[in-house]
């Protein structure tokens, strides 16, 4: 998904982050999750960003997004997009999510490496971009690049092949003690294979596999299909945004 970033500036409220100061940004737009819902985003750029301090970050509710963090801000107060992480050591994948992975595991390859411009992966991420909303915006090259491509953190790109086609395309940034899916798209040829599920449990082996103990995907929002699946992995946390604390739900 493309994001446009109204710019706030944020340095007296977070300082581990530089912030453009050149002006307001772009104006408040509707929400892509809750579209009766106006969307504002309070953002900072960063062109290297310590995995310390990354972690850091996504406690606090941040995302990534190319050299952007931001965290929701919405001008009506709206709070719904909730941060949701999972314990590693603790992941217990359901009935269906272990159907899903046997009859994933054998026929999908999965590769793993650096952030790059191809534009298969352009494609395939405009295929899919309709599924999560019917009214999403496409990405041009140069806009995949700058979101997708871009990164101030340690990033790895993951490809899911079935023989030769690409039929799936995830983006995991990686802290000292995290790893964080900052998007996933599929092939809607192959939707009935579960590839999310897939995708979020072949993650989550891995991050273990890395010695990580938080597997963050990003924000939980109830009333948003695309985004409701998400408590399905547990036992989760979800940061509580009034206390900031991170809740066991």
């Amino acid at each position: 998904m493309c994001y446009a970033f109204r710019i706030d500036k944020l340095k007296e409220k977070h300082h581990d982050i530089d912030v453009d100061e050149s002006g307001d940004g772009l104006p408040i737009s509707r929400c892509p999750y809750l579209p009766e819902q106006k969307m504002r985003l309070e953002a900072g750029l960063a062109l290297h960003l310590p995995a310390a301090d990354f972690d850091h970050l996504l406690v606090r509710g941040f995302r990534r997004s190319g050299l952007m963090l931001y965290v929701p801000n919405c001008p009506s107060g709206c709070r719904q997009c909730i941060p949701i992480r999972v314990p590693v050591d603790r992941f217990a994948p359901s009935r269906s999510q272990r159907r899903v992975e046997r009859q994933c595991r054998d026929l999908v390859d999965v590769r793993v490496g650096e952030p790059r411009f191809d534009q298969a992966h352009v494609e395939l991420h405009n295929r899919h971009a309709p599924l999560v909303s019917p009214d999403n915006t496409l990405c041009s090259e140069s806009q995949y690049g700058l979101v997708f491509v871009d990164s101030c953190v340690q990033t790895h790109l993951i490809e899911y092949w079935i023989e030769d086609k690409l039929v799936g395309l995830s983006t995991l940034d990686e802290g000292l003690g995290s790893l964080s899916s900052v998007y996933f798209c599929w092939d809607p040829e192959f939707a009935k294979l579960s590839l999310g599920t897939y995708s979020a449990i072949w993650e989550l082996a891995w991050a273990k596999e890395r010695g990580l103990q938080y597997y963050y995907l990003g924000y939980w929002v109830e009333q948003c299909p695309s985004m409701a699946y998400k408590a399905n992995f547990g036992p989760h946390e979800m940061l509580d945004w009034a206390s900031g604390r991170w809740r066991c739900r």
